[in-house]
């Protein structure tokens, strides 16, 4: 939902077909996993698909709802910081209570999935994204898998990275438009290093998903917008649905990959100073987490050969206001 139901408003406007929303996200579904028998899920959740490293006092709050005395350690949870939190979990009697919890978040997204699609007569699933290197495909396959939902899911993205390989090796079966497997290299890399960009113009004007309830209805948290930034989103995704009406009527034609790529492209990676004034300042959750820590593109003084992830979502748009626009220009194809 952070861009499902711009895409379901452009199937319906472009092609006239209806889609359902479904709330889901990473934090949720790879937990989820976890609790159906897929310990990679865990490690992906605790370390590999963060941008902000967790501690393992946050993740003990996170996976159990509570403190617990022993696991106070602050210091970020890399690989093998991720072995030795189950390994500690194990030697406290904990681990199980952990997977229990795992395990009843899965119910729970179960019947959010079930109160949408039960009542659709198919045989089969599409799960409509941006982009994806498979992490939440694959955890909502394990968690059918183990609990018995025959329905296969087929995902169809603007762009798949490289780790969507992983996912289908694993049975997923899912396919990218303007980049599949990570190629064209640089526009898969240049979306995955800064898809907030693409996301915050289609996003959902609600706070993140927490959790379901019993019944599988979401969850969610306080959003990060204000009023005049809801109201101006709500406006360009109005302009967004309108334009692609007029293209469909005036070009009697789909928008090709090659041109997606270099609109997409060239606003990722070859911002404008107008673009950048409008939105660099946007607020960013930071991933997992449903925190708000950063903005999207701030003027940053240090090298930007050390910008992280976390420091700026956008570096083509740190890089024009921090006055280095030409120290690394971006070419693209």
């Amino acid at each position: 939902m952070r861009e499902g139901r711009i895409i379901g408003g452009l199937l319906k406007t472009l092609s006239g077909i209806e889609t359902q929303e479904i709330w889901i996200n990473r934090d949720l579904s790879m937990r989820a996993a976890f609790g159906c028998g897929d310990d990679d899920a865990l490690y992906n959740w605790l370390v590999r698909t963060r941008i902000r490293p967790i501690t393992a006092n946050e993740a003990i709050q996170r996976l159990l709802g509570r403190r617990v005395s022993g696991f106070d350690n602050n210091k970020p949870i890399d690989l093998d910081g991720a072995e030795k939190l189950l390994t500690d979990l194990q030697k406290a009697g904990l681990l199980q209570e952990v997977k229990e919890s795992a395990a009843g978040l899965a119910q729970r997204l179960i019947a959010h999935w079930q109160g949408i699609v039960s009542h659709l007569s198919t045989n089969s699933a599409l799960l409509l994204d941006f982009a994806c290197a498979g992490n939440i495909q694959r955890s909502i396959q394990t968690v059918f898998n183990a609990n018995g939902i025959s329905t296969p899911v087929i995902g169809l993205n603007f762009v798949t990275t490289t780790g969507s390989i992983w996912a289908k090796r694993s049975g997923c079966v899912m396919q990218g438009c303007l980049a599949e497997d990570g190629e064209p290299a640089w526009m898969a890399q240049a979306y995955a290093r800064t898809p907030e960009l693409i996301e915050i113009f289609a996003a959902a004007l609600e706070g993140p998903l927490l959790d379901y309830t019993n019944a599988g209805a979401p969850i969610l948290g306080s959003c990060f917008l204000n009023s005049a930034q809801v109201q101006s989103m709500h406006e360009a995704q109005q302009v967004i649905l309108k334009s692609a009406a007029i293209y469909r009527d005036e070009m009697k034609d789909y928008l090709s990959a090659d041109l997606g790529r270099c609109v997409w492209g060239r606003l990722l990676l070859e911002p404008l100073a107008s673009e950048i004034e409008v939105i660099a300042n946007w607020p960013l959750d930071v991933g997992l987490d449903g925190s708000v820590q950063r903005t999207l593109a701030p003027c940053l003084s240090n090298n930007l050969k050390s910008w992280t992830k976390l420091e700026t979502a956008w570096p083509s748009g740190s890089q024009v206001r921090t006055g280095l626009s030409d120290a690394a220009p971006n070419k693209f194809a």
